[in-house]
């Protein structure tokens, strides 16, 4: 990584830098202005002209402009083995995150290249803050997908963890419509 331990600074385990040079986990990034490098939250960085994300450099619409809509964390919850041998549920930060400029709404979900949701209008998109749910004002939207003819006015998450929500008609687990059965079953 950096020979110049005086000037690094290791910003939140995936970005960094140090004197001359800026930092993607042990990879120096090229093409980068080092004095306006600035870490955003846990899944975006810029500098004056460009963004990193773990999957790499983009060019948003409006680099001016840009800003992140939450914090850039998801939680996963995986089985991990102890070292006493139990099986115990661990829950593991993953960086999931919005992030949206004046024209454009993007997702970084940890896959390797930036989403661009051409359907969110980023003068009024929000995140929840949880690095799946995200609406703006005509749409819902889970992990960066788009939950086809949700009602507005009465959807509301029910479980985030398990990625539940609905409307007054429809349920939803992720981004799929789903039956009532279905419902129940990912209930239990």
């Amino acid at each position: 990584m950096s020979g110049d331990v005086e000037h690094f600074v290791w910003f939140n385990g995936r970005f960094a830098k140090d004197g001359k040079y800026c930092f993607l986990q042990n990879t120096k990034l090229r093409n980068v202005d080092h004095a306006s490098f600035t870490v955003l939250n846990n899944c975006y960085t810029k500098d004056h002209q460009s963004v990193w994300t773990t999957g790499g450099r983009f060019e948003p619409e409006d680099i001016g402009s840009f800003v992140v809509c939450d914090d850039g964390v998801g939680l996963i919850e995986k089985i991990q083995t102890m070292i006493d041998g139990t099986l115990r549920p661990v829950r593991v930060q993953i960086p999931y995150g919005y992030a949206k400029d004046s024209k454009t709404v993007y997702y970084e979900n940890f896959a390797g290249k930036i989403k661009v949701l051409k359907k969110a209008g980023p003068a009024t998109f929000v995140s929840k803050n949880d690095g799946y749910f995200a609406w703006d004002a005509k749409s819902i939207f889970w992990n960066g997908y788009l939950l086809q003819g949700v009602d507005l006015q009465s959807w509301h998450i029910v479980d985030a963890q398990k990625a539940l929500s609905r409307d007054a008609k429809h349920f939803y687990i992720q981004n799929k419509r789903v039956t009532e059965d279905e419902w129940n079953q990912k209930q239990l």
